[in-house]
């Protein structure tokens, strides 16, 4: 998810703009976890922005330049998102460019108690 948020901000973005990736926490340790990617560029529609959640939605020519890719990366970032009970938030900033948000449920850490056991060395 987060490598295709990312060539996303590098190849939709203008030439010599800027690229914002952060990632933050909510809550106690099992809140929130988002990765926030913003990148400069031209002003966007949010309704068209919203849009590219879904298969095969691209915007025009000027954005997607050299035409590579099938428009399938953001739904798929969608689905993976939803999967793991989270959501991806795609928001076009006034000064241009977008704002991509995918947020996740925090766990602590991942680990069950069979993972956690065997990390020690106790296998069961």
């Amino acid at each position: 998810m987060a490598d295709n948020v990312v060539d996303n901000a590098i190849a939709h973005n203008d030439p010599g703009g800027w690229i914002s990736v952060a990632v933050r926490a909510e809550g106690d340790d099992a809140g929130a976890v988002f990765l926030v990617v913003e990148s400069s560029g031209p002003v966007l529609d949010q309704r068209q922005v919203t849009e590219l959640a879904r298969p095969f939605r691209r915007l025009g020519a000027d954005r997607t330049g050299t035409g590579r890719g099938s428009g399938l990366g953001l739904s798929i970032v969608a689905a993976i998102a939803e999967a793991h009970h989270g959501t991806l938030d795609l928001y076009a900033r006034p000064d241009g460019g977008p704002r991509v948000t995918i947020a996740l449920p925090g766990t602590d850490g991942g680990a069950t108690a069979e993972t956690r056991d065997t990390e020690r060395g106790v296998a069961r």
